[in-house]
């Protein structure tokens, strides 16, 4: 641990005063049976952001720190490494990651000495799966999670948690990279705010977020395409009525803003649930084109992505999920 501190020095030149601040930290720690702060940390793949600051807060103990802020510089290269090793079959490059998620934690300081890391990956690991789900309700895009490592001034280096569940590679496609822009910023912290306060009440989407986030996990379009229908189905219909209006005219009475874009996704919809929905979960591909597949599942997405936010909208505004179902059935487009 201190050959780590030493090197971590500027210019690698032993300082006296940066020494004692170290070991009376170390001491402390050392003597007393106390709580550790530590972050969690995780490479964002295939992310950029075009902030000039190196750091964008998205709540009290979650943030997106960029690389070039020298941030966890070793961790880039282990990441490299393990990447390459696991990935090489499935990408023949790597792009070293620009920002990193680090989340803070407090943990007792017997835990973050233990060998054991299963109680850290516990702690944690709901947190980050909920911070990507998230994030990818919030903008499209293939991220993906590298390793994770855990992080703190004292009492050792970053740590490589050697769990592969936590590695989230989904559908990873370097051409449709995710992207935040200034402008996105505070509508991305009124997000998970809205998200953390409102995900233990009745009525959370939470079962439809879960089929975006498989859809964002899966590599084939015909099953992408399948999570989606699957997760506006939990969203908006309710099976028990037969008069009830079909999938493709409650999603559009829910998100089209006037007659031509109630018109389009109508449509969309429609061809989606007949064409496709009812031949790939019976098993059939036949006359199913793949480039049709995938062109569609980008539209599902959209629109799964779209009714997920305004439903949580009403959400939060105090509305019952009965009342929201009520509302689409009195849409005027219809």
């Amino acid at each position: 641990m201190i050959d780590y501190q030493l090197h971590c020095l500027p210019d690698n030149k032993f300082n006296e005063q940066t020494f004692n601040e170290y070991y009376t930290e170390l001491e402390q720690f050392i003597s007393a049976n106390k709580s550790v702060k530590y972050h969690v940390v995780l490479p964002l793949e295939n992310f950029d952001c075009t902030l000039d600051s190196p750091v964008i807060q998205l709540s009290n103990n979650i943030r997106i720190v960029s690389a070039r802020s020298t941030f966890y510089p070793d961790i880039i290269e282990e990441d490299k490494n393990r990447w390459m090793n696991e990935l090489c079959h499935e990408v023949d490059y790597y792009c070293p990651p620009k920002f990193f998620l680090e989340i803070d934690r407090i943990m007792k300081r017997k835990m973050v000495l233990s060998e054991n890391k299963n109680n850290i990956i516990g702690d944690v690991r709901e947190k980050w799966r909920e911070i990507l789900k998230i994030l990818r309700l919030f903008s499209e895009g293939d991220l993906s999670f590298g390793y994770a490592y855990l992080y703190s001034k004292l009492p050792c280096e970053p740590q490589y948690i050697d769990d592969t569940m936590l590695v989230y590679k989904g559908n990873y496609d370097t051409s449709n990279k995710y992207i935040l822009k200034e402008d996105d910023i505070k509508n991305l912290q009124l997000l998970f705010k809205k998200y953390t306060s409102n995900k233990n009440k009745e009525g959370f989407p939470q079962s439809s977020i879960n089929y975006l986030e498989d859809g964002a996990n899966e590599k084939k379009p015909e099953k992408r395409l399948l999570d989606y229908i699957y997760g506006l189905e939990r969203l908006l219909v309710i099976e028990k009525n037969k008069k009830r209006n079909s999938l493709a005219t409650r999603v559009a009475n829910f998100i089209g803003e006037n007659k031509e874009g109630w018109i389009e996704i109508n449509k969309n919809v429609e061809f989606s649930y007949n064409r496709f929905r009812n031949k790939l979960s019976h098993g059939s591909k036949d006359e199913v084109s793949l480039s049709k597949c995938n062109e569609y599942s980008k539209t599902m997405e959209n629109y799964t992505r779209q009714a997920i936010n305004k439903y949580l909208d009403m959400v939060d505004k105090g509305h019952t999920k009965q009342e929201i179902l009520d509302f689409i059935e009195t849409v005027p487009f219809s």
